[in-house]
């Protein structure tokens, strides 16, 4: 099930891999007339996490965790009340981070 903390992740990663290159707005344009919203969404994310978190081909974005170091950052996402489709993981946790200690 999809959540609105979700849904606002997806929506920044949407905005964040139409921002990566002409080819890549063009690829999710194309998807967002022809797949469900949510599916585009999950790309998405996947596409931002691997250029945010620079990751490696053998590498796993937390769209999908499935690797030991994914799934740590999956767990911190979690902790501090985020989406696994944030666009740059350590980024959004770390701004989550600085609120909490503003309080």
């Amino acid at each position: 099930m999809i959540t609105d903390t979700d849904r606002d992740a997806m929506t920044r990663a949407i905005v964040a891999a139409r921002r990566e290159s002409p080819a890549r707005k063009k690829q999710i344009d194309g998807k967002l007339v022809r797949q469900p919203w949510e599916a585009v969404g999950r790309y998405a994310a996947f596409c931002a996490q691997i250029d945010s978190l620079n990751l490696q081909p053998w590498e796993s974005a937390v769209v999908y965790a499935d690797s030991p170091e994914a799934l740590a950052l999956l767990g911190r996402l979690k902790a501090a009340g985020l989406s696994k489709y944030e666009p740059d993981p350590l980024a959004a946790i770390e701004k989550a981070e600085q609120r909490a200690t503003v309080k």
